[in-house]
């Protein structure tokens, strides 16, 4: 009797046991990790690209968002640019836009086509690119649509090598640069806070931690310690410094580039991980609770066909994956030769750019809702 007692207990307390990790996996299994975002960006937009929504359908419904170069949000050729706003905005597809150039400096008897925003490389520098991008802010805002974030093209290369690639240095220092990024986005912040910023970092120019760039030396500088300045800087003042945008074509990333020209010595590039350094920033800014974004694209390609760049690109998507990668957002992005406007449409063609985003979309976000929060 006292053995069919015990029995009975511990196959009461199995049952237990047994409902307990249902219910575990029950909840693991309804709280997935968040698919990345997909957003692209066109160098070259077909003129009726708003009016064309049936030959990128599918995009337009799972696309989480579109960066702009600043100069089409600044120039609105035909207008295209500002259809375009309309149109994700009734998408719900958010809107970025690239910032490419600092205010430059003031040069004697030049004229000023910066809108009087030219100066002095000083301390006064974060503001008046804060009071060029509240321009860039408010067209946008006339077009019907908002910015949701500022892609910030490089601005510590800007700021400490203002003249580069002609000549290194003859910029701010390392501490006065990262003070005046942190002064840019806090300047607009105060105007418009909802307004988010990514650090856009060409990295292959940089070194890493005392390695060497691409080019076989630190070239720019090592970078590791001006992510922690920045991070540091921002975090203390408040900046609404969001996180990192990588710019790593495929070329570089695989080491098959060979840059001796730049380098002086000839070296292999191909010995150093390169993967393995875009991961490690991954980690380190993700510990530092910001978002990591990746560029994919192929320089090599871009400038020789449509068909062979997506090919190049879709490679190296699938070798980030396959060594852990996971970014908050892959951003499908050239501003080389192709595509060219007529190479955006239709989606239905893999060899397009449209249809380039398509199979992205299809490789990163789960079927068949593909839905991820922008």
């Amino acid at each position: 009797m006292r053995i069919e007692v015990n029995i009975s207990r511990l196959l009461s307390q199995c049952c237990i046991y047994i409902a307990l990790l249902v219910v575990n996996v029950n909840v693991n299994a309804a709280d997935p990790e968040p698919s990345p975002q997909v957003w692209m960006s066109a160098l070259h937009l077909p003129i009726e690209m708003a009016e064309r929504e049936a030959e990128w359908s599918f995009v337009l419904e799972h696309l989480d968002g579109f960066k702009f170069w600043s100069g089409q949000l600044d120039w609105n050729e035909n207008g295209v640019p500002g259809r375009l706003v309309q149109l994700f905005a009734a998408r719900k597809i958010a809107v970025a836009s690239e910032r490419m150039y600092w205010p430059p400096e003031k040069v004697e008897g030049a004229s000023d086509t910066s809108h009087g925003l030219a100066g002095p490389l000083d301390d006064t520098i974060g503001e008046r690119a804060a009071a060029n991008e509240m321009q860039r802010i408010k067209a946008c805002e006339q077009m019907g649509g908002s910015l949701a974030f500022v892609d910030v093209d490089d601005p510590l290369r800007n700021l400490i090598h203002p003249h580069w690639p002609a000549r290194f240095g003859g910029g701010l220092g390392p501490d006065d640069a990262v003070r005046e990024v942190v002064d840019y986005m806090l300047a607009v912040q105060r105007e418009r806070p909802d307004v988010g910023f990514f650090i856009i970092v060409n990295f292959p120019l940089w070194g890493w931690k005392g390695q060497p760039s691409y080019v076989g030396n630190e070239f720019l500088g090592d970078y590791h310690p001006l992510v922690e300045k920045l991070i540091s800087q921002s975090r203390e003042r408040r900046a609404p410094l969001r996180g990192w945008t990588v710019d790593f074509p495929r070329e570089y990333a695989t080491g098959e580039l060979r840059a001796d020209w730049l380098a002086g010595p000839p070296w292999n590039p191909s010995s150093v991980d390169w993967l393995g350094r875009i991961l490690e920033l991954e980690q380190f800014v993700k510990q530092s609770d910001l978002e990591f974004n990746l560029v994919i694209n192929d320089g090599a390609t871009g400038e020789k066909s449509q068909a062979e760049h997506n090919r190049a690109t879709l490679d190296m998507l699938d070798r980030y994956q396959k060594r852990g990668g996971s970014p908050h957002r892959y951003v499908v992005q050239s501003w080389f030769s192709h595509p060219t406007s007529a190479e955006v449409f239709p989606e239905t063609n893999p060899d397009s750019l449209t249809g380039l985003v398509r199979a992205v979309i299809e490789r990163v976000k789960p079927q068949p809702n593909c839905t991820s929060a922008k």
